[in-house]
């Protein structure tokens, strides 16, 4: 009988330790994760050492053991490139997954106080695919920030590093091709892609492929035997069309994998993207995985992601890689009026007009033809309009060029007076009314100040500056010229508004520098009265002559 007591005492004390561990419960044992950062990047993976240390979701390569295989392999994680490396690697460390940290040569910021800019790759070994990739800025005051972000994207991938064997799914997306839809539909069916992307990425059992690994599905099914066979085999394959059907807007998908194929219709608004996006994943997750879906997809809280990506690449002069993220934000998210503006700004500076330089360099690099630049430049006037008038845009912010999206700059080198704003009659059109939203909201943003910030340098070269883009016709721009200057620079009994001389002294010094500008011939060129040069240069001429007669002491 004692002997009974105590055999039962053991097992009872070996269930439960067994359960404390883990072994009774079926879970896979935490993931292995290993850190390589590039040279001067120790500060940042020291704290990122310690944030994923902390818990028990994983289990870190110590840092030894790392350096020695890295140096006896003369590896890098700048070389930590392709597939087959990242793979090997993996096995030469015993690691799960790997975090790689890199500086972005090149990618200098715009100012100081940004840092340097860092890559971040997140990437399975067991096959070599990248599950997650994203930038970071390297600043002293921000660094805890930072690794804090990195940190919490590395434990949220590790959900898929942990599944049991033959639990993870690869997914590819080839393209949603537009069929018989005009251009304006051109941005919608580029963003889906990678909406579905970020949707399907989401679950914890799928692998989104990177578009350079698509091929993988196919090739690999051919090359592969055994469990690794399997895991190619359970992959799905899928494109579709943005397409209209029975007078509405619908996303067609087709998926295919080894066991079959199938389709799925989901209704898009344009205006609401992300609704078709999650309809079509939860029916693709159900009709090919023969799963419902485990996540709860947040469009707003992606879309700010996105947004954050976008614009530390565009703080680092890397505009082209930029659009990709700023476009998918502003697709989430369309009626934000900060993602309209920064998708603007990036194109416009990716074409070469910086607005922060002096030195206009055309790139002739475009993601949007003329039209549908001036289609987005009338969603962002009229959303700056709405948020001006519903209080939520105030003065300050919007007259700040320190704090806020430079917006549609009112200077010679922004889109208003750019020849791209009247390049065919259609866009010409468009932008006259363009013109004069954007024209009333930013005087009477201005005219809001308090009387001492409205006489400031650089508030007085805004107020005359905002005529010279007020029209496309030299008559309409005289006439605004003369009465907003006429208001600045004339004494009271004359029609002004200043009755300060000094204060007017100043307004004619900038009001006149900055109409220079406007006759001089190479502003002209490629400005919005090209074709029209030599009536502009008359009527200021005589207008300049008109002031001169003026008394005014």
């Amino acid at each position: 009988m004692r002997k009974r007591a105590i055999a039962n005492a053991i097992v009872v004390s070996l269930f439960f330790v067994t359960m404390a561990g883990g072994g009774m419960s079926g879970e896979p044992p935490a993931p292995t994760v290993a850190l390589i950062a590039g040279p001067g990047l120790d500060p940042i993976l020291s704290l990122l050492e310690v944030r994923l240390s902390e818990g028990d979701r994983l289990r870190l390569v110590e840092r030894r053991e790392l350096d020695r295989v890295l140096q006896e392999h003369r590896l890098t994680a700048a070389g930590l490139v392709d597939r087959q490396t990242v793979a090997a690697t993996g096995r030469l460390l015993r690691a799960d997954a790997m975090v790689l940290i890199s500086l972005e040569d090149g990618a200098q910021p715009l100012r100081q106080t940004q840092g340097r800019l860092v890559r971040v790759r997140v990437a399975e070994t067991a096959h070599g695919l990248r599950l997650w990739e994203g930038y970071e800025a390297l600043e002293a005051t921000q660094a805890e920030a930072a690794a804090a972000r990195i940190a919490q994207k590395v434990q949220d991938t590790m959900e898929k590093i942990a599944r049991p064997d033959g639990d993870s799914v690869p997914v590819g997306i080839v393209d949603i091709h537009r069929v018989e839809l005009d251009e304006r539909y051109e941005m919608l069916a580029r963003t889906l892609p990678k909406l579905l992307s970020a949707r399907l990425g989401g679950e914890p059992r799928i692998l989104v492929l990177e578009r350079e690994d698509l091929g993988l599905l196919l090739k690999e099914k051919q090359l592969t035997e055994g469990e690794d066979s399997a895991f190619w085999d359970s992959g799905i394959l899928i494109d579709g069309r943005l397409q209209r059907s029975a007078g509405r807007l619908e996303m067609a998908l087709r998926w295919r994998r080894a066991a079959g194929e199938g389709s799925i219709v989901a209704p898009v608004d344009p205006n609401a993207p992300a609704r078709a996006v999650d309809t079509a994943a939860a029916e693709l997750l159900k009709a090919a995985v023969a799963t419902s879906s485990s996540s709860r997809w947040e469009p707003q809280k992606e879309a700010q992601e996105f947004f954050r990506q976008g614009m530390l690449l565009r703080a680092h002069s890397r505009q082209e890689n930029a659009f990709a993220p700023l476009e998918t934000a502003y697709a989430l998210q369309p009626e934000t009026t900060a993602y309209i503006a920064a998708l603007f700004e990036n194109e416009w500076e990716l074409r070469g007009y910086a607005f922060a330089s002096y030195v206009v360099r055309p790139t002739k690099l475009t993601h949007y033809a003329d039209t549908q630049l001036a289609e987005l430049v009338s969603l962002l006037v009229r959303s700056v309009r709405r948020d001006w008038e519903s209080g939520s845009l105030s003065a300050g912010d919007f007259l700040d060029e320190r704090n806020r999206p430079a917006w549609i700059r009112s200077g010679q080198w922004s889109y208003f007076a750019h020849r791209a704003s009247v390049s065919s009659p259609e866009i010409r059109a468009m932008n006259r009314e363009n013109r004069r939203i954007w024209c009333e909201v930013t005087e009477q943003a201005m005219k809001s100040q308090p009387t001492e910030k409205q006489f400031r340098i650089g508030d007085l070269d805004g107020r005359a500056a905002l005529p010279w883009i007020s029209s496309d016709d030299p008559q309409e721009v005289m006439a605004e010229v003369r009465r907003v200057y006429g208001e600045l620079i004339l004494p009271p009994a004359q029609g002004g508004t200043i009755s300060s001389p000094d204060v007017r002294s100043n307004a004619c010094e900038r009001c006149l520098l900055t109409g220079s500008w406007g006759p001089s011939a190479w502003a002209l060129r490629d400005s919005h009265f090209c074709g029209c040069e030599t009536q502009i240069k008359t009527l200021w001429l005589a207008y300049i002559e008109e002031l001169s007669r003026f008394e005014d002491p």
